[in-house]
């Protein structure tokens, strides 16, 4: 049975076996739901979830005031940050979602019970790096910024933007920081998740989105830039979208860094052979039917003659 949230999902089956979504739901309250459609004969059931990481999910059209709109994007990211999980027990954030406590053990019967969390990853390098970035564009950063790490950057602006944003953010460190030039924006929303979880940062936009738009440093963020031990890492655990922009990196192009690569032999070399092979279509290799002015008497003309052969 395929079936629509609108048409499909009120059939009275208790023996159903699987559940796909094919997208992600509009809330955690509605995947619930969905997925409980199976197994309610006690036996074993599975529900996998396809979930685009690439793609920023949005909300269905519909008329809502600014406080619903707001509500209705915490739903819609607690349900994005539940599909990109990859340390706790899924039973256990639905359960907690929901107020209650499902338990010391997991469930032992979803992907992270069975595959177990991935590795722990030090961020403090990059989140320094990013939070002293959203610092200057604060205005409050000095004069010779400093990275703290090693290779450091020093940058002679005291403001780079008005407001805190995101994309900005991202571009001046890959831009301006060679080590970093490799990093996909991707990885950087996974980094911005982790600093909002532990209480780093904040978002400052009016209607916060799904993914953090303006971040902004908190007093905890503060705190830990102008106090923090080499000795102690920030570790987290990598969420499924970073998880995939560690295993398919790409590289930072901008129209900038496809300028200055042509003065290399060998890059313009293989740009250049990017752009042979392609054969290009020919204008006007379709006959048209001699005679008719409208399409509707060529299409006619198509029609009786395809009647003809037959």
């Amino acid at each position: 049975v395929v079936a629509t949230i609108a048409f499909g999902m009120g059939i009275d089956k208790s023996n159903v076996r699987r559940i796909i979504h094919y997208g992600l739901p509009q809330s955690l309250e509605a995947y619930y739901q969905e997925a409980g459609r199976a197994g309610r004969d006690g036996k074993l059931s599975d529900c996998t979830l396809y979930c685009n990481f690439m793609r920023t999910p949005t909300l269905l059209p519909n008329k809502r005031s600014d406080e619903q709109t707001r509500a209705a994007y915490r739903m819609l990211r607690d349900c994005f940050h539940y599909a990109l999980n990859t340390s706790t027990c899924r039973a256990k954030i639905l359960v907690k979602y929901f107020g209650e406590e499902f338990g010391p053990d997991g469930c032992k019967m979803c992907d992270v019970c069975i595959n177990g969390p991935p590795e722990m990853h030090d961020f403090k390098e990059e989140a320094v790096v990013f939070m002293n970035v959203l610092q200057a564009q604060a205005g409050q950063a000095t004069e010779g910024m400093d990275y703290n790490s090693t290779d450091c950057y020093t940058s002679g602006r005291r403001n780079i933007g008005a407001v805190p944003d995101f994309r900005m953010a991202v571009s001046y460190i890959r831009e301006k920081i060679p080590r970093f030039a490799m990093t996909d924006k991707i990885w950087w929303q996974g980094l911005a998740r982790i600093l909002e979880d532990v209480g780093y940062i904040q978002e400052a936009a009016e209607i916060p989105r799904v993914l953090i738009q303006h971040p902004e440093l908190t007093r905890a963020g503060l705190n830990f830039l102008s106090s923090q031990p080499d000795e102690e890492g920030l570790y987290a655990y990598p969420d499924a979208a970073t998880l995939l922009a560690i295993s398919n990196p790409k590289s930072f192009s901008s129209s900038s860094e496809w300028g200055r690569g042509w003065a290399d032999p060998e890059i313009r070399r293989q740009r250049l052979a990017g752009k042979t092979g392609r054969r290009k279509r020919k204008r006007g290799s379709r006959k048209q039917p001699a005679g008719f002015t409208t399409a509707k008497e060529r299409l006619s003309a198509i029609l009786s003659k395809s009647k003809r052969r037959k």
